[in-house]
């Protein structure tokens, strides 16, 4: 299991636009979503129960890739915020196997990666 500060350390160490991994429950199952990071970690000044952010908490500001398989992605155009604490700490940067307009297509490899990192995650 990771920590706060680990996750802190590895987002501190990402560029502005860099993608990241963010841990989430789907249908009472881990997975994950894809993330583009859009702002240094700072701490929240608000509850934000629309995204589970809480007064206090470290966190990140986001822009959400839309999944639209398991492989395609879109980027949406909404800013959003997330706990640091739900970031998923990779060895090895996010990188897009190919772009298109719009279009963002994650390695059959990374994905599985990812997969793998989410489920051996007992709980953040």
């Amino acid at each position: 299991m990771q920590s706060v500060e680990a996750a802190c350390t590895y987002v501190s160490k990402l560029r502005v636009g860099a993608t990241i991994a963010v841990h989430t429950h789907i249908d009472g199952k881990n997975h994950f979503w894809l993330a583009s990071k859009q702002s240094e970690v700072r701490v929240a000044d608000k509850n934000d129960p629309a995204v589970g952010v809480k007064k206090g908490e470290k966190i990140l500001t986001i822009v959400w890739y839309d999944r639209l398989s398991d492989y395609k992605y879109v980027k949406l155009d909404a800013i959003c915020h997330v706990a640091v604490s739900s970031v998923l700490v990779t060895v090895s940067n996010i990188s897009w196997q190919r772009t298109t307009t719009n279009r963002y297509y994650l390695g059959e490899h990374t994905h599985n990666q990812l997969l793998d990192l989410v489920n051996n995650l007992s709980e953040i």
